[in-house]
């Protein structure tokens, strides 16, 4: 999930006004930070859970064995402040799957019992994770779908296709912030 709220949503004026507290309360529960070389998990299938990840940015894939030994890629993602083990964490049960830094980076830790209580006493930050984690359960049932109900040549173009797109978003976001004179928040 990534802490920035989608701009669209049921709850995304809302999500909009809140996210600078939200965020200052994510960072209050940061513990150490920890450097990453690409290759390195930042969660491991099968592992429990002790503490979520935040990654500022860089780039991570995410992937599943099977028993029998197939595995499959979810895709590679451009981090933005990006959260990882939310769904472990809500659901207190092991990685469901492996995240790798694909290029050294510098990740944040979480502490859970932290989290587990900043929602306890503020519980309207759930709704950050509620509208995230629906958001992103919509993009991965989507990319399941077309990886199983498309040729593998249509998915690979389709990939390349939306890594381009995305390359230039960021290109074009490094460049509206570069014009930006005033110092930002760390959103």
């Amino acid at each position: 999930m990534q802490l920035q709220p989608y701009s669209t949503g049921r709850f995304s004026a809302h999500l909009t006004q809140s996210h600078q507290a939200f965020c200052d309360a994510m960072l209050e529960c940061c513990g150490q930070s920890q450097l990453l070389q690409a290759g390195e998990d930042l969660l491991s299938q099968g592992r429990e859970l002790t503490h979520m990840c935040l990654v500022p940015e860089g780039r991570v894939s995410m992937n599943i064995c099977a028993v029998n030994g197939r595995r499959f890629q979810l895709g590679e993602l451009d981090c933005d402040w990006h959260l990882f083990g939310e769904m472990e964490f809500f659901t207190a049960t092991s990685c469901q799957w492996s995240v790798v830094a694909e290029e050294p980076m510098e990740i944040r830790q979480l502490c859970l019992k932290k989290v587990r209580q900043m929602l306890l006493q503020q519980p309207e930050f759930t709704l950050f994770f509620a509208s995230a984690l629906a958001w992103d359960y919509q993009d991965s049932l989507d990319i399941y779908t077309n990886r199983l109900l498309h040729p593998i040549s249509y998915n690979i173009a389709f990939d390349l296709l939306r890594r381009q797109h995305e390359e230039a978003r960021i290109q074009l976001r490094s460049a509206t912030l570069s014009n930006i004179k005033q110092p930002m928040s760390f959103l």
